[in-house]
């Protein structure tokens, strides 16, 4: 996996969860993620994760127009301006030389529903609430646990749902 797959699956690992903090120093690029679900799996009393992104080239963020047309997306380069929205990472692609993280944002009064954080960067370094490193393959497992958790709760949900209504109709 090269480095840019990396940068690109660590913010899809963080599906739902917000840059609720950000530091942009000397080319290096320090944000605090809010990511409850998965800082729970790691100890009861986490809620983020802190990523060291090194060597920023890019950071950028094309807004979403109101509506779909064919206008260029406006691009926002000031990280105060889109960084002080709280968004909420919803997935990251490779696009080209740079990576693409959609991410939504309900501030009202920024103008816009959201867009894509353009960025490039040499590497990233993922730390828990303590500041310990957690490796790649690390934080994909604690990702994919909740998820598989997530599913089976889903799923019992539903069968639990459906004997209930099965129940209902026998009486009926």
């Amino acid at each position: 996996m090269t480095s840019q797959q990396k940068i690109k699956e660590v913010f899809s690992i963080f599906h739902d969860g917000s840059i609720s903090a950000w530091e942009l120093k000397d080319g290096q690029l320090n944000l605090t993620i809010n990511c409850l679900y998965l800082a729970e799996r790691i100890s009861d009393n986490f809620e983020v994760f802190y990523l060291q992104l090194n060597n920023i080239e890019k950071l950028e963020f094309a807004i979403w127009p109101d509506q779909e047309d064919s206008t260029p997306p406006t691009i926002l380069t000031d990280p105060k301006v889109f960084f002080d929205t709280d968004l909420e990472i919803l997935s990251g692609k490779l696009n080209d030389d740079c990576i693409e993280v959609s991410c939504a944002q309900h501030d009202t009064t920024a103008g816009y529903p959201g867009g894509e954080l353009r960025l490039k960067a040499d590497n990233i370094v993922v730390f828990d609430q303590d500041r310990n490193e957690i490796p790649f393959e690390q934080l994909d497992e604690l990702c994919t646990a909740y998820w598989k958790a997530w599913k089976e709760h889903w799923d019992n949900y539903k069968k639990e749902q459906d004997s209930k209504k099965e129940g209902e109709n026998k009486k009926s």
